[in-house]
């Protein structure tokens, strides 16, 4: 019989090892070439908080209106030296929304009729910010001039912990977004608070005597103006003709004037001081401390975001098959309507204009990013970048121009995606898009790291690994420029960048400490 074999255990086991090592590695680069060539999967937790603490000093719960230590009181911060740079919020705050408000004020004129200095009453418009404070979900507001910011507590609802804030309906609707620790869920709170009631007339002062074949917008303002006083319906035409012309005496008479039939310096001052008048009752009517009354809507949602008139919302959810479907609804979250289904779930939303919806897929430095137009009134979904490796977005308010960023060799690069040509043109630059807000079609606002180290891009500044220092710039594309804004010496990390409606203040998020703070831009 031929001798019995023998093996050694020990080489047995190490070969069997190396062939499983071999075996894995291959599998691995399958792997990662497969999802490189995939939409990424979300790299990030938007709401990274556990929720199961209530912050210190709240004595009501849910919704309910309660008395909580507000992390700033009300108050004036006065600012001796008009400094550009100012801090608005010294606590983390969540959500903007940016306005101008009437302020009715008084000053001295000289009356050539009577020969005497009286007081007269201007409206003018003052920029405001509301803004949540986190950590109670009070609502607040400040008033922004040039020497002072006025700080004033604009809700009493606690609504703690919102790590995102929807503002719609010119800032009267907002939207809560907050993890439900319970559940496991992200718990989605509609509520609302008393606005303004909005009249079309007395927008602006009335500063010239107007006569018969008079043209221009005073006379459309005063058109206006006689209408709501005297509930007329002059065709409002820029045109002083013969039925204005008849209007004025019956003016006169409800202002308490002599109808003498004359659109005189007199008559101006008067109607100045009752549009002041009705103007101040307005806002008396929201002034004070008010409470969010609302309800919570379907559990769950992904994400969102408000239209640019603020009357709906466009947000993505689970549906039965395993993808997502796009809900559209209005201010509030009622009467939702889909408009937008996928089998891919990782999605960033931007509603831009009346018929696009961006869409882009989360971005990754391991994978290829695309961005889609979605017609929400169409259901028309077209494909406009991609693939792009990281790719993030923000796209202006015509939908002509991307603002993109892509990563590359540990690092991203800043470009202008041109969609009715396909072009991209690179930017001197680097910052990614999510510090970045349009002004208009062709000015973008933008915060510039001053140095950048090499890592994985955009996911570690996303989920907080690494945090940047900041300077301000501004992008012109029509004119191919840039320009330095500030470069602070404090240490910024931007992010919800916002501009004012007059283009006078850029607000921001500082990413480090969640504080808000304001940079003033005329030049006087």
């Amino acid at each position: 019989m031929p001798p019995e074999r023998t093996y050694d255990t020990k080489k047995i086991i190490l070969f069997g090892i190396i062939i499983l090592l071999i075996v894995a590695g291959i599998g691995f680069l399958i792997f990662r070439k497969i999802n490189s060539s995939k939409p990424p999967t979300d790299q990030t937790n938007l709401f990274p908080y556990d929720g199961s603490t209530t912050p210190p000093g709240i004595t009501g719960s849910g919704t309910s209106t309660g008395t909580i230590e507000n992390p700033v009181s009300e108050t004036t911060l006065a600012s001796t030296t008009a400094e550009r740079l100012r801090i608005i919020a010294n606590y983390p705050v969540t959500g903007l929304y940016a306005f101008l408000q009437n302020k009715v004020t008084t000053e001295p004129k000289f009356d050539e009729l009577t020969k005497q200095t009286v007081s007269v009453s201007r409206t003018t418009p003052i920029n405001r910010v509301r803004f949540n404070a986190k950590q109670n979900g009070f609502l607040v507001e400040a008033e922004m001039t040039k020497n002072l910011i006025t700080i004033s507590q604009k809700t009493n609802t606690p609504i703690p912990n919102s790590e995102e804030i929807w503002f719609g309906n010119k800032g009267s609707a907002i939207t809560y977004r907050s993890w439900d620790a319970t559940n496991k869920t992200i718990a989605t709170f509609s509520g609302t608070i008393p606005s303004p009631t909005s009249i079309n007339y007395c927008q602006k002062p009335f500063t010239t005597i107007l006569a018969k074949k008079s043209k221009g917008d005073e006379v459309k303002e005063l058109q206006k103006y006689v209408n709501a006083k005297l509930s007329l319906n002059l065709t409002v035409d820029g045109a002083y003709g013969t039925k204005l012309v008849n209007a004025i005496k019956p003016l006169q008479q409800v202002l308490a004037l002599t109808p003498t039939g004359k659109y005189d310096q007199e008559l101006i001052n008067t109607i100045n001081t009752d549009c002041t008048n009705i103007i101040a009752a307005l806002i008396q009517k929201t002034a004070g401390v008010q409470k969010v009354t609302g309800d919570f809507i379907e559990p769950g949602i992904i994400r969102g975001d408000v239209s640019p008139d603020g009357t709906q919302l466009f947000y993505l959810k689970p549906s039965a098959s395993g993808g997502v479907v796009g809900i559209i609804t209005d201010s509030v979250g009622k009467n939702p309507k889909q408009v937008f289904s996928s089998p891919f779930t990782e999605w960033k939303p931007q509603w831009v204009n009346a018929t696009t919806i961006a869409l882009t897929t989360l971005a990754s430095s391991e994978a290829d990013g695309y961005m889609y137009f979605l017609n929400p009134t169409t259901g028309d979904f077209q494909k406009v970048i991609g693939p792009v490796r990281g790719l993030t977005t923000l796209v202006n308010p015509s939908a002509s121009t991307v603002l993109m960023s892509s990563s590359a060799n540990k690092r991203f690069s800043l470009a202008t995606y041109t969609v009715a040509t396909g072009t991209t043109n690179p930017r001197d630059l680097s910052t990614l898009p999510a510090k970045c807000t349009w002004q208009n079609d062709t000015v973008v606002f933008c915060a510039v790291p001053q140095e950048i180290s090499s890592g994985q891009y955009p996911d570690d500044w996303y989920q907080g690994l690494v945090t940047f220092n900041d300077s301000f710039w501004s992008i012109d594309i029509t004119q191919n420029s840039t320009t330095n804004i500030v470069s602070p010496s404090q240490k910024f990390d931007a992010r919800d960048l916002l501009v004012s409606p007059d283009g006078a203040y850029l607000y921001f998020i500082n990413k480090i400490d969640g504080t808000l703070w304001s940079y003033r831009m005329d030049q006087d």
